[in-house]
C-alpha cells in the first residue's frame, strides 16, 4: 500500500473540499504537475460545493474522484495489478443475463445477414437502444448488490421503454453516421485518394452484460463491414465498483465463448408477438447459447488481429472533466478526432461531458459540452443522478410529475447526439468560466448557490446567462 501516492482531502466546516498535502510523485503514478492541474480545475477560488455552478447535492467528480486517484498506484502494484475486489460481483451480474444474451446474439446473428440499408439502419438504432438500456445494469447505483436481470426479451423491454426515453435522438446520430459515412465512401472510392480507415469509438461504462451490449454494437459494425475497426475505451483499473477493465473483457468474452445454456421458450402466440418477431427467423421454441458462443470466438478473433481495440487511457481515470481535455491530455483527444463517432456510455460519463454543471435541464447539449467536440459525439445513459440537459419543455414537465427523486432511479433514459459545429460557432468558454467564478465568489458570501441557465448563440459566439438564488 505504500506504493500508493498519499493524498489527504480536506473538508471543512464550510462544505469545502481542499487538497491537504500535495500528490507524491511515483514511477507508476500521476505526477505533482499534472495532479496539479487536475485541482486547478476542481478547487479554483476554493468555492464551497454548496455554492458552486457544478452539480447539486452531489458533486461526485469533486469529492470521490480525487480521493480514489491515488489508488492507481496501488492497483498499477505488481502484488495487485490483476486484483478487482468487485470481480466477483461483475461476474455474478454477467451470469445472471446468459438467457438474455442468449436471446440477443440468435438476432445478431440475423442482423449481420441483413443487405438492405434501411433495415440495417433500423437494426442500428434499435442495438443502440439495447446499449442505452443495459446501462441500468450498474452495480454502483445498487451500492453493489446484484442487479436483477432484464426481462426475458431484451427486445421486447426496449419497446415497452421507448416512452421512458427523454430525449431519444437515437435516429438522428444514426442517420448523421451514415451521411458521413457516405461521403468518406465517395472519397474512398477515388483511386487517386488514399481510402481512409474508418473508426468507432466506445467509451465504456458498466462490465457484464453492458460491456456485453457495447460488443453486439462493435460487431454489428464490423461484419457489415459499417467501420473497418472499433476501438474500446475502458479504465485501467477497478473504478466505481462495475465498471469495465481490460479483465472484464476478457472475462466477458471468454464467458460468451464457453457459456453452455439451453432453456425451452413458451413463445405467446398473439397477433402482436407475431408482429414484433415477423423481421426475424429466430422463433424456435428451444433457446440455446450455440450462437452466443459463436459470437464469443468471433470477439476474441477481432481483438486478437486488431478489428475490436481495447485501450485504457489515464484520462478515464483521473477527476478532469472531459471539456479540458485538449489541454490535460492532447494525445487522447487528438486520437477521439479519428472516429466517424463516438458514443460515450453511461452517468460517470455524462457528467464529465457536462463539466459536471448545474446547467437548466432544456439547454441544449452542444451548449453543455463547452467546446468539447473532438468528433460527433452521442451520449446514452439512463439518469441517475441531479444533471440533465437536451430536454425540451414538456419532457421536463412529464418527468417532474413523476417521482421526486426521478433523476436519481435510472427509471428514465436518454440518447443525446452533437456532430461536430460550424468553426463559425465559437466558443466562449473562458469568459463563461470566468464570469461563473466571479459570481460564485459573490453568492459565497450571501449563501447563494449559482445557476447557469438561458443558453444562446448570438454573433457567433455561444454565451449563457447565470443568476444566483437562494440556498
Amino acid at each position: 500500500m505504500s506504493e500508493g501516492s498519499p493524498i489527504k482531502m480536506k473538508v471543512t466546516e464550510a462544505k469545502t473540499i481542499t487538497p491537504e498535502t500535495k500528490i507524491d510523485q511515483t514511477q507508476e503514478d500521476l505526477t505533482n504537475s499534472e495532479y496539479e492541474a487536475y485541482l486547478e480545475d476542481l478547487f479554483d477560488l476554493n468555492i464551497p460545493l454548496e455554492t458552486s455552478a457544478k452539480t447539486q447535492p452531489e458533486p461526485i467528480i469533486d469529492s470521490v474522484t480525487p480521493i480514489n486517484v491515488p489508488l492507481q498506484g496501488i492497483f498499477k502494484h505488481r502484488t495487485l495489478k490483476n486484483f478487482d475486489p468487485f470481480g466477483h460481483q461483475k461476474e455474478e451480474a454477467f451470469n445472471d443475463n446468459v438467457e438474455q444474451m442468449c436471446l440477443i446474439t440468435n438476432r445478431l446473428s440475423e442482423m449481420v445477414t441483413e443487405t438492405d440499408r434501411d433495415k440495417i439502419r433500423q437494426n442500428l438504432i434499435l442495438l443502440l437502444k439495447l446499449c442505452l438500456w443495459s446501462n441500468k445494469q450498474d452495480l454502483s447505483l445498487s451500492m453493489g448488490s446484484t442487479v436483477s436481470s432484464l426481462a426475458v426479451d431484451p427486445v421486447q423491454l426496449v419497446n415497452e421503454l421507448n416512452e421512458q426515453i427523454l430525449a431519444d435522438e437515437s435516429t438522428k446520430a444514426i442517420d448523421s453516421i451514415f451521411a458521413d459515412l457516405d461521403k468518406i465512401n465517395e472519397k474512398n472510392s477515388d483511386p487517386d485518394v488514399k481510402s481512409s480507415d474508418v473508426i468507432f469509438d466506445i467509451v465504456c461504462d458498466n462490465a457484464g452484460y453492458e460491456f456485453f451490449m457495447d460488443l453486439c454494437l462493435a460487431y454489428f459494425l464490423i461484419n457489415l463491414t459499417i467501420v473497418n475497426r472499433v476501438r474500446l475505451h475502458v479504465k485501467q483499473i477497478p473504478w466505481y465498483v462495475s465498471d469495465t477493465t481490460p479483465k472484464d473483457v476478457q472475462y466477458v468474452i471468454n464467458g460468451c465463448k464457453t457459456a453452455s445454456f439451453t432453456k425451452e421458450l413458451n413463445l405467446p402466440s398473439s397477433k402482436e408477438t407475431e408482429i414484433e418477431l415477423k423481421d426475424f427467423k429466430s422463433t424456435q421454441r428451444l433457446l440455446t447459447s450455440t450462437q452466443l458462443n459463436v459470437f464469443g470466438s468471433k470477439c476474441e478473433e477481432y481483438v486478437n488481429n486488431g478489428t475490436i481495440l481495447i485501450q485504457s487511457d489515464d484520462y478515464w481515470t483521473s477527476p478532469c472533466v472531459y471539456k479540458n481535455m485538449k489541454t490535460i491530455d492532447p494525445e487522447l483527444y487528438e486520437k477521439l478526432q479519428q472516429p466517424v463517432a463516438i458514443l460515450f456510455k453511461g452517468d460517470l460519463n455524462y457528467r464529465k461531458l457536462l463539466a459536471d454543471r448545474n446547467w437548466v435541464p432544456t439547454t441544449e447539449f452542444e451548449i453543455g459540452l463547452e467546446g468539447f467536440h473532438p468528433a460527433p459525439i452521442i451520449a446514452a445513459r439512463t439518469v441517475k443522478c441531479k444533471l440533465i440537459c437536451g430536454l425540451t419543455p414538456a419532457a421536463l414537465e412529464r418527468a417532474n410529475r413523476c417521482e421526486h427523486d426521478w433523476m436519481e432511479t435510472g427509471e428514465f433514459g436518454q440518447t443525446l447526439s452533437m456532430k461536430i459545429p460550424s468553426k463559425k460557432l465559437q466558443s466562449n468558454k473562458s469568459g463563461i468560466d470566468s464570469i461563473c467564478n466571479k459570481i460564485s465568489t459573490v453568492c459565497g458570501l450571501l449563501r447563494m448557490r449559482i445557476v447557469v441557465e438561458a443558453p444562446y448563440k448570438r454573433g457567433g459566439f455561444l454565451g449563457v446567462s447565470v443568476r444566483g438564488e437562494k440556498a
